[in-house]
C-alpha cells in the first residue's frame, strides 16, 4: 500500500484509465466466478497491484506497457498490439510443446515416467463451462503476469542492476518450479530455458505479450484436443482450436498494419 498512496491523486485521465481497467476486469471475473464477492475481491486486488506498479514501471521500463496501454485505450487494430499478441501465441505454443517433450526426455535419460497430469473436466460440461473456464484462464494469466512484472521490478529496485535482477529472478523461479517434481534435472533444464527466454522477451515485448503467452499455455493444457473427428468431444476440441486459430489470425493480420498480406512483389509476379 505504500506504493499506492503517492498516486491516488493523479490527473483525471489516469483515474479514468484505472476505472476502465477495473470495469473490464470485473466483467471478466463475473464470467469466471459464480460469486459476486469473489469477482469484486479479485478486481480490487488486481487494481491495487496495477496502480502500485504502473508508475514505477512506466518510469523505468516504459516500453513494457506501450502495447498494453494501447489495447486498453481501444487500439485493437494497432500493429504493435497485433505484434505482441502474435509473439505471445508463438511463444505460448512453443512452451506447451516443450512441456510435452519433457515427458519423453525423462524417459530418454533413464528416469522414471512422470506422473500423468489431471485431465480437463470443466470443458466437458458444455458451452457455459467453456466460457467460464476460458475467462478464468484469462484472469489467471493477468494476475500471474502482473505478479511476475512486479517481483521482477522489485528485484531491480533492490539489486540496482537489471541483468542481476533478471538472473536472480530466473534462478529463483527455476528452482521454485523444479523442486518437488518427478524428474528434477529435466524440470531444471526446461524451466531454465523457459524462464530465461521469458524474462528476455518481457523486457522487449512487454506485459501484453506475457499475458497472451500464459493464457495460450493454459488453453493448450486444459482443452481436450484430439485429431479423432468421431470422438464424442471432437466439437469441444474444435472450439478450442478455432479460438486459438482466431487469436493467431487476428494478431497476424493486425500486425501488418496497412500492408497487404502478401508483399507487392509477390502480387506483381
Amino acid at each position: 500500500m505504500l506504493f499506492v498512496w503517492p498516486y491516488l491523486f493523479l490527473e483525471r485521465w489516469q483515474r479514468l484509465g484505472s476505472l476502465a481497467r477495473t470495469t473490464s476486469q470485473l466483467w471478466l471475473n463475473l464470467c469466471s466466478f459464480p460469486s459476486l464477492g469473489l469477482g469484486l475481491l479479485w478486481s480490487g486486488f488486481l487494481w491495487v497491484l496495477y496502480i502500485a506498479m504502473e508508475p514505477y514501471v512506466r518510469r523505468r521500463w516504459p516500453a513494457t506497457l506501450v502495447s498494453w496501454s494501447r489495447l486498453l485505450a481501444g487500439g485493437f487494430r494497432d500493429p504493435l498490439v497485433g505484434r505482441d499478441v502474435l509473439a505471445g501465441c508463438l511463444w505460448g505454443a512453443f512452451v506447451a510443446v516443450l512441456n510435452g517433450l519433457s515427458w519423453f526426455v525423462s524417459s530418454w535419460l533413464g528416469h522414471a515416467p512422470l506422473r500423468p497430469l489431471s485431465a480437463p473436466d470443466w470443458q466437458f460440461l458444455g458451452a457455459r463451462s467453456i466460457i467460464a473456464d476460458t475467462s478464468n484462464s484469462l484472469v489467471f494469466a493477468l494476475f500471474v503476469s502482473l505478479a511476475i512484472l512486479f517481483i521482477l521490478f522489485l528485484f531491480r529496485a533492490l539489486l540496482r542492476k537489471e541483468w542481476v535482477a533478471s538472473l536472480v529472478w530466473v534462478l529463483f523461479l527455476t528452482a521454485f518450479l523444479s523442486v518437488g517434481t518427478d524428474s528434477v534435472p529435466v524440470a531444471l533444464m526446461e524451466n531454465l530455458i523457459v524462464q530465461g527466454v521469458t524474462v528476455f522477451l518481457l523486457r522487449r515485448l512487454g506485459l501484453l505479450w506475457l499475458v497472451v503467452t500464459i493464457f495460450l499455455v493454459g488453453l493448450l493444457s486444459r482443452f481436450p484436443l484430439t485429431r479423432e473427428t468421431s470422438s464424442w468431444y471432437a466439437g469441444i476440441s474444435l472450439a478450442g482450436i478455432l479460438l486459438m486459430a482466431a487469436m493467431t489470425f487476428y494478431s497476424f493480420y493486425t500486425s501488418l498494419g496497412d500492408r497487404p498480406v502478401f508483399g507487392g512483389s509477390v502480387l506483381e509476379e
